[in-house]
């Protein structure tokens, strides 16, 4: 949608190097093409960072780069300014109810590149955005809470659903998002998490997206997906899929572990880990979490049974 509505705002050209994304086919568009901009998942600026025959290619030509579906860690956006290279790096936060972007961080001021990296940035014109508590009231600037949005792109609701209307939108026209952020002074969002995939672990409310960052900085690793499983002492425990650097020599999960205790608190380090070779997937570039789960709860069933 982001993409395809760009040629209605703006003279422009636009590529579609395959159906679904494909690595070799992408960057070679942008040599073919002379594309400037590169709009995607963040999985698609990772298969072509760490594609073996990256510099076949000739990506100079893009100036500008958005990615959405999930969130970013500011080090690798830096590290994609460096090495496509790209000028200029943007997050974008936004929901098929509410017709694309929320918020956007390309407009941070070009000596604020903290808050254009680490952000997903400010709402749209036409748009409001607060950050709620339980009963919905504004939260401070600063701390964590659900974010809502209205507006002019807001959808009037779901086709044939009055009742799931009803649950995700407010009288008053507020979208429900199910996400959490915060905001600081000057407008800017965080995202922290999901919702729906937060991990309640013995009561405490984990944010996988926290722990994924920190797993991220390790410098053997390519990216992590962290989700939960069934606990019988905790009810759920976590768990993370780590995927490694192409280079990268042989990585011990106890060498990633000692790694965390200095930078995560003991109940939030994963009690399972794997190293995988890729993720699963949607079409588009979206983890499909609950199947990860599925696939590692089955095997540590498995392994239950055979001791």
């Amino acid at each position: 949608m982001v993409g395809v509505l760009n040629a209605a705002v703006a003279p422009c050209h636009l590529t579609f190097p395959a159906v679904l994304p494909d690595t070799i086919t992408t960057m070679r568009a942008i040599q073919e093409e002379k594309c400037t901009a590169l709009i995607g998942a963040p999985i698609i600026f990772r298969d072509i960072l760490t594609h073996p025959d990256r510099k076949k290619y000739d990506l100079s030509s893009l100036v500008f780069g958005l990615s959405g579906a999930s969130s970013m860690h500011i080090d690798f956006l830096r590290q994609l300014e460096n090495q496509f290279p790209i000028t200029r790096m943007a997050q974008a936060y936004g929901m098929t109810e509410t017709a694309g972007i929320i918020t956007c961080s390309m407009w941070a001021g070009d000596n604020d590149d903290k808050r254009r990296l680490s952000s997903i940035g400010q709402p749209m014109p036409g748009l409001e955005l607060k950050v709620v508590d339980q009963q919905g009231k504004t939260v401070p600037i600063g701390a964590s809470g659900e974010i809502w949005t209205r507006g002019h792109s807001v959808m009037c609701g779901y086709y044939g659903d009055v009742e799931k209307t009803q649950e995700t939108i407010t009288h008053s026209r507020w979208l429900k998002t199910g996400d959490v952020g915060r905001m600081d002074e000057n407008g800017y969002v965080y995202f922290v998490g999901r919702q729906k995939e937060i991990i309640i672990r013995g009561g405490v409310n984990i944010y996988p997206v926290e722990i994924e960052n920190i797993i991220a900085e390790y410098p053997h690793v390519l990216d992590a997906q962290v989700f939960s499983i069934p606990s019988e002492r905790y009810d759920e425990d976590v768990c993370a899929w780590i995927r490694l650097k192409p280079d990268a020599p042989k990585c011990d999960i106890e060498d990633i572990r000692n790694f965390l205790k200095d930078r995560l608190a003991f109940f939030k380090i994963p009690t399972y880990m794997r190293i995988v070779d890729k993720f699963i997937m949607t079409p588009t570039g979206k983890a499909q979490k609950f199947k990860m789960s599925e696939i590692m709860t089955k095997e540590l069933e498995k392994n239950k049974e055979k001791h």
